[in-house]
């Protein structure tokens, strides 16, 4: 008389190096969203600073704040997929067993909010031209 436990779907056959590479994921996450919210806060004081000049300028900086704000949003989204892709995959009494759409969802709004920063840099590079 033992205790049988009902089969759960192991989505470990990738193998282990999901569970290594993981860190680096949250890492590189972490990384793009400090490059975007770093992005607004200058945006913010370019704002501030620069609220004497001309038109053109003020709504460069509003546009280039704008999209620091998405890469900002995208960030959030990005993290949380992976704290839930991280923490179900890890508890050992989950129900859930399509994970994979948490991982996708995740990679797929760093990756756009790595591009979204690369644009509000690009923004910003023709904001301190006009200067």
């Amino acid at each position: 008389m033992g205790i049988t436990m009902t089969h759960q779907p192991d989505d470990k056959a990738a193998g282990d190096s999901l569970d290594k590479v993981t860190p680096y994921y949250f890492d590189a996450v972490k990384l793009v969203g400090t490059g975007n919210s770093t992005g607004l806060f200058g945006a913010g004081v370019a704002l501030y600073y620069f609220s004497a000049k001309s038109p053109d300028v003020l709504s460069l900086i509003k546009w280039d704040a704008f999209i620091y704000l998405v890469g900002v949003c995208l960030f959030s989204v990005a993290y949380f997929c992976l704290s839930v892709f991280t923490f179900i995959r890890t508890n050992p009494a989950r129900t859930i067993t399509n994970i994979q759409p948490w991982l996708h969802v995740g990679v797929i709004s760093a990756f756009l909010s790595f591009v979204v920063w690369w644009v509000g840099t690009i923004c910003a590079g023709v904001v301190f031209a006009r200067l």
